[in-house]
């Protein structure tokens, strides 16, 4: 990636946070909410476990759905950070019992529960600062997912923002992990 490149993918990221931020609680909540049945929608009949995420700050909450994951009896696992840019997954049966407070200020699975291989999953929730409507994403800039989504190699990868998140073409570098499909609150993008 060119030096122009690279702080345009740095413009993306910063201008897609601030459009995020600037989205009130109550709008984003709501927005949750749709987003959850959009993946309550896609995902019910896929067999096997779920690798979800415990949002942090203004991401876009996926815990209802996680909920009811669980109150299905079916397998779900979160990531847990074990070192730069790397992640476990470790399967939870409670959320408010099985998550802890880790590594960034975003609640984990505690370090004692049983790890999940990642090609074993069957759908991943994919967090992101900003995606594109073909799969396109970027994260936070540490590479944790980027390491992740190809280990999860049979998996259905989902993006999940807010509708202002979406850029025409996001500044991806080759490492960068696409996903398969983008879900926002207006649409599932594929």
């Amino acid at each position: 990636m060119s030096v122009d490149a690279g702080q345009h993918k740095i413009e993306q990221r910063l201008a897609a946070k601030e459009r995020r931020a600037a989205v009130p609680a109550d709008q984003r909540a709501r927005a949750a909410t749709t987003i959850g049945a959009r993946i309550d929608q896609l995902i019910t009949s896929r067999p096997g476990p779920l690798v979800a995420y415990a949002a942090t700050g203004d991401e876009v909450s996926v815990d209802a759905v996680m909920e009811g994951w669980l109150a299905a009896a079916r397998p779900l696992a979160l990531p847990r950070v074990v070192g730069p840019g790397r992640l476990d997954l470790h399967l939870v049966a409670d959320l408010g019992a099985d998550l802890v407070v880790g590594a960034y200020g975003i609640r984990e699975p505690r370090e004692d529960l049983p790890t999940l291989d990642p090609g074993a999953a069957a759908t991943v929730l994919v967090p992101g600062v900003c995606f594109d409507r073909r799969g396109g994403r970027i994260g936070w800039g540490g590479g944790f997912y980027d390491r992740l989504l190809p280990r999860t190699v049979a998996a259905w990868r989902l993006g999940i923002c807010l509708e202002v998140q979406l850029v025409e073409r996001v500044a991806a570098d080759p490492h960068d992990a696409p996903v398969d499909a983008v879900v926002t609150e207006a649409a599932v993008y594929r």
